[in-house]
């Protein structure tokens, strides 16, 4: 992967150091690799992170480290991919799914399955994950295939950027259309995993509306201003409305597929809410066929070009700009 950036006139007499933190949204960490690599040119000449630059200069990078292959053992498992270009892959994890490898999960994971849908065409890459999920969580995840991508969405995510939704059935009939819960959240004492509320915990805030009331439960779509481990479930459970089917913090519940689905993921640099680009999950639930879906939705901004890509499915929409966000 190469990027490029052409000299302005303000820009004149700024070091290439500047230029590559400040308009290509490059890391430190990446600008050393840079160097380590001879990665980094002037008008097609090598040069150091110190030269000054004039205005009409190309400066480029070479993108392409030698990068050590993930330790993952490639597994012909199903994956639902609903885009994938150069830059990254996005798909539809199913619940019950480990994104990534840990101790107690080395198989059966999506990397395993990304490893091996690469190795079929001949890439060996090492895989970035830009978001992970819970295992009984499904819903979009973005997997970056060079580290420059994966920084640029790591970043915008943290500016959020982009708004990410969930939605989920909980016990009880909630009668407010929508409310926020702003309760502090830490790790629950003597306890690597759960999480509970504690006014001694970090802010943690989740905004919730009704989608669908049932008899004896809610359907809700969240969005998370926060992003606490287990934050829904556990502000689910704080309100006394806890997730039909999370045996984690509320065990005497009957389990059922599907606990909570990532229902959108949004970007727009100028517009970060705007929905006009999707990718679609699919249903949501098959409790019934109490919900579907419609779109979900993931749009990013790679390359200095327009295009739109469409599935078989007609179901994503992926559109980028010639304000390209990732080089501001």
């Amino acid at each position: 992967m190469e990027l490029k950036y052409m000299v302005k006139e303000n820009d004149a007499e700024r070091t290439v150091k500047s230029i590559l933190e400040n308009e290509l949204g490059i890391s430190q960490r990446m600008i050393k690799r840079l160097k380590h690599n001879a990665g980094i040119y002037v008008n097609s000449l090598p040069v150091y992170v110190v030269h000054r630059v004039r205005p009409g200069d190309i400066i480029s990078v070479c993108m392409d480290f030698e990068d050590n292959c993930d330790d993952i053992v490639p597994e012909n498992i199903k994956i639902d991919i609903l885009y994938e270009d150069e830059y990254l892959i996005v798909l539809n994890k199913d619940p019950g799914m480990v994104v990534h490898p840990t101790v107690s999960h080395q198989t059966g994971t999506v990397a395993n399955a990304i490893m091996h849908h690469l190795k079929q065409k001949g890439i060996s890459i090492k895989i970035r994950p830009v978001n992970r999920l819970d295992r009984d969580t499904s819903g979009v995840i973005i997997f970056a295939k060079n580290p420059y991508v994966q920084n640029a969405l790591a970043v915008q995510m943290s500016k959020r950027i982009f708004l990410k939704e969930y939605i989920g059935i909980t016990w009880g009939v909630i009668n407010k259309t929508s409310d926020t819960i702003n309760l502090p959240i830490e790790r629950k004492p003597n306890s690597i995993m759960l999480r509970h509320v504690s006014e001694t915990g970090k802010p943690s805030i989740t905004n919730y509306e009704v989608l669908k009331r049932f008899e004896h439960a809610t359907l809700l779509k969240f969005s998370l201003e926060t992003g606490r481990t287990h934050q829904i479930r556990v502000h689910c459970h704080a309100i006394n409305h806890p997730l039909i089917g999370d045996t984690l913090y509320w065990k005497w519940i009957p389990v059922l597929d599907h606990v909570m689905q990532k229902y959108n993921l949004y970007y727009n640099e100028e517009k970060p809410y705007d929905r006009d680009n999707t990718c679609n999950c699919g249903d949501i639930y098959n409790y019934g066929d109490i919900y579907n879906c419609g779109d979900n939705m993931c749009t990013y901004h790679i390359t200095n070009k327009d295009y739109d890509t469409q599935n078989k499915d007609d179901n994503i929409i992926c559109n980028t700009t010639e304000n390209n966000p990732i080089d501001d």
